[in-house]
């Protein structure tokens, strides 16, 4: 599984790719056979202004089967991953139900249906 962090306009750059790393490794290690990168985007929309603009996009790309997406926003980058994260595992585990009952040929509708 490959790991790709992007992070924008933020100061904890470095912190928060750790951060990452190890809260996929935790979240996603069950599906790891199945995914092939994980792509993960924060930045900051409006800089030292405050609020919640702290954005971040997740892009699943696994081995077959759709792509999953998630985004969020809040004042605090790291709850921000946290929760994309989440949905992700939460995403993949109702695919991996389909996984069982399809097989690697998941009807048109993909994970979200």
């Amino acid at each position: 599984m490959l790991i790709h962090f992007q992070c924008l306009d933020l100061s904890q750059k470095a912190e928060l790719a750790s951060h990452f790393e190890r809260r996929a490794a935790f979240a996603l290690d069950r599906f790891r056979p199945r995914i092939r990168h994980l792509r993960l985007r924060v930045w900051d929309d409006n800089g030292p202004k405050g609020g919640i603009d702290k954005r971040c996009h997740l892009a699943v790309e696994l081995d077959r089967g759709p792509h999953l997406h998630f985004d969020d926003a809040d004042r605090d980058a790291r709850l921000v991953i946290d929760r994309v994260l989440d949905r992700a595992a939460r995403g993949l585990a109702r695919l991996a139900e389909r996984w069982k009952t399809f097989g690697d040929r998941i009807p048109a509708g993909g994970a979200a249906s």
